[in-house]
């Protein structure tokens, strides 16, 4: 426990350092990671909270996507899993810093405009992506990276659980 809490508050450069990746080495890590996690996936239970806020979310009309470094087919068997089929589209992005790229996609092939659309993410690439886009940023601290380093990345928003994202979300804005 304490090994993960020390490795939640590292960025990508410091993570690769102590594995003793270079970044050359990344993308095949990347590669295996992804089929171990595609082995497993059926053991993952969402974080406690999480699929009631996707189905008020849902229930309110907001529309929804995933943009992820997994595989679609791991997202997707995850969600079928967990009964949580509400998504629009599952985005799978083949890079570590690519995911601005891949927002402003989603937002021309959806027609949508930067004010329109609320990233959720729990990694500072996911707040600096959103950034980058003209996004505004949900950190929650449920995820991959520690509250103190999300808070590095200045997000619109850090919250703490599922319920203060529908808080944020139920009584702050419309349709997304």
């Amino acid at each position: 426990k304490e090994q993960l809490l020390e490795l939640k508050s590292k960025r990508v450069k410091e993570l690769l350092k102590l594995s003793g990746l270079s970044w050359l080495q990344l993308p095949r890590f990347i590669r295996k990671a992804r089929t171990h996690f595609k082995k497993h996936i059926h053991l993952l239970k969402p974080i406690q909270g999480m699929p009631e806020a996707i189905k008020v979310l849902h229930q309110q009309g907001y529309k929804m996507g995933i943009l992820t470094s997994n595989t679609q087919e791991g997202v997707q068997e995850f969600l079928s899993t967990n009964e949580l089929n509400y998504f629009e589209f599952i985005q799978s992005s083949d890079s570590l810093f690519g995911k601005a790229r891949y927002l402003n996609s989603i937002l021309k092939k959806n027609q949508l405009q930067p004010g329109e659309v609320i990233m959720i993410g729990d990694e500072i690439r996911d707040v600096a992506a959103a950034q980058k886009a003209g996004i505004d940023s949900i950190a929650v601290c449920w995820g991959f990276n520690s509250i103190e380093l999300l808070e590095t990345q200045k997000p619109d928003h850090l919250l703490h659980d599922p319920e203060q994202l529908l808080e944020l979300l139920c009584t702050n804005h419309r349709t997304t």
